[in-house]
Order: structure tokens, then sequence, then C-alpha cells
């Protein structure tokens, strides 16, 4: 009995945390990252025709992994374990491929083999920069079996070394060379996102929108901080903020919420490619 109050009380941890009653610099970047999200999973699932969509949603996996190495902690909880689990089973009762697998199982990686791959890149700047190129490249092949693959680690290092510059400490870098290698993390990413998306098929204005969003979306990283606003707190409506609270302090319940939902319409709209338990292991086209 005492093992399952446990699990509950891990599954609930998130909801029993304490917030700043005023809108903070994390529920403005998570609620972005929440918003380009379900934009990219509504082009994913409802318009695959309409790349966009899709252009839109690349604005959001690095502001996650980011976060993971900002972060102070590199916990794995219970409720993020059942999460990616969760929705793993439900890809199987629908008859929908296993792999690659989602986002929550990459961030759940990133998390432990974060501080054993930073004791390489530690090891000075070409250290790092290699390991970069080597984890964007290898994306391209690890992407069926992880949501963007090894990519997961480029940002995670980000955000890592955003910290350590921030905390001053000997593992940080010079603003130039930290500025150096954030402009390489997001040029790398955008050449793997356009070489899986093929956004040059299009017009070129989608290609040089998407370049300049995943660009602005890491300037923003760059200069990110633990930060309170009251005033703007005040001076927003009220429904708004509680959208924006919502995003930022409850985003992996968001997460599942809609992935379940989308994925409920699509099966039931589209009867003709999806029966009950007759899942495959990878995405087929």
């Amino acid at each position: 009995m005492n093992k399952y109050k446990k699990i509950s009380r891990g599954l609930l941890a998130g909801f029993k945390k304490k917030y700043p009653s005023d809108i903070t610099s994390y529920d403005l970047l998570k609620a972005f990252a929440v918003v380009t999200m379900i934009i990219d999973h509504v082009g994913m699932y409802f318009f695959p025709d309409q790349i966009i969509w899709r252009v839109i949603g690349r604005a959001s996996f690095p502001i996650w992994l980011f976060l993971v190495g900002y972060a102070r902690t590199r916990d794995i909880s219970a409720n993020l374990v059942f999460g990616a689990g969760l929705l793993v089973i439900i890809n199987m009762i629908y008859g929908m491929s296993i792999f690659p697998l989602n986002i929550l199982f990459s961030i759940i990686l990133a998390r432990f083999v974060l501080d054993r791959l930073t004791w390489i890149t530690n090891k000075g700047f070409f250290a790092l920069v290699s390991a970069i190129f080597v984890f964007s490249i290898w994306a391209m092949t690890t992407r069926p079996y992880l949501e963007y693959g090894t990519q997961c680690f480029v940002f995670a290092l980000m955000g890592y070394y955003v910290r350590a510059n921030q905390c001053n400490n000997e593992k940080g870098m010079s603003e130039a060379a930290l500025f150096t290698f954030l402009m390489l993390c997001a040029s790398l990413y955008i050449v793997i996102q356009q070489l899986t998306f093929g956004f040059s098929a299009y017009e070129n204005t989608i290609l040089f929108s998407f370049a300049g969003l995943v660009l602005g979306v890491c300037l923003v990283l760059l200069k990110f901080e633990p930060m309170v606003f009251p005033k703007l707190t005040r001076m927003l409506p009220q429904p708004f903020v509680f959208i924006v609270q919502l995003c930022g302090r409850h985003a992996l319940s968001v997460y599942i919420g809609h992935l379940i939902l989308f994925k409920t319409v699509v099966f039931f709209m589209m009867p003709e490619k999806y029966n009950w338990f007759e899942f495959s292991l990878f995405f087929k086209q």
C-alpha cells in the first residue's frame, strides 16, 4: 500500500509544487513552446499537406531540451516516465506506430546522460563543437527511433552552458564563444530539419521563415534567465494569465492530454487507416 502512495505522490507532485503568483520567464517561455508544439501537432494530424504548421512547430523542440540542460536538477520524475509510457500504450491501442518514441523519452535520455556528456565537452571548445557536429549528424539515423534523434543532446548542452555562464563558474565560456556555439547549434538544427522536411521544395519564404524563427528562438534562449513579472501580470487579463501559467506550470499534462485527444480524434476519423491494436513498430507515411 505504501508503494502505491509513493507513486501517487510522484504523479501529483507537479500540481502541488508552489509557484509565484506572478508570471515568470519560465511561464512565458514554456507557454510559447506549448503553443508552437500544438500548432505542429495540428498540422501533423489534421493538415499534413500544409507545411506551414510544421514550420512553426520546429520552434518548440529547442526550448524543451534547452530547459533540460538549464535546470539545476537531473531528476527523472515518476510522472515523466508515466507520461512517456502512456503515450506508447495509446499508440499500441489505436494501431499507430511505437517508433519514433515521443519527446518525453528524449527528455529522459538527455537528463540521464547530460552530466556524463559534459565531462567530455568541458575539456575544451573543440571537444564541445565536435560533440555538437557528431550528435547533429547522428540525428539523421537516430530520428526513426527517437523524436529529433540525438539533437536532444545538442540543445540540452546549450542550456547547460548558458546557465554555467550566468553562474560565472569554471565551466562557462566567453560571451563570443557562447554566441558562436549557439549559432552553430541553431544552424545545424535548421539544416537537419530542412533535410527531414524538405522545406526548400516549397517557396523560399517558407525556408527563410523557418530559419529566422529558429534563430530568433535561440537568441532568446541565449538571454534567458529566471525572472518574475508582477507588472505584466497586473496588465494582462486574468484569463490570459491563467492560460500562460497553466502552459508554463503543467506543460507535461498539456502535452500528454492534447496528444491523447488528437490521436483519439484521428483514430475515429480514419477507420480505414487505424485499427485497434494493429500497431506497427515504425512510422509509415
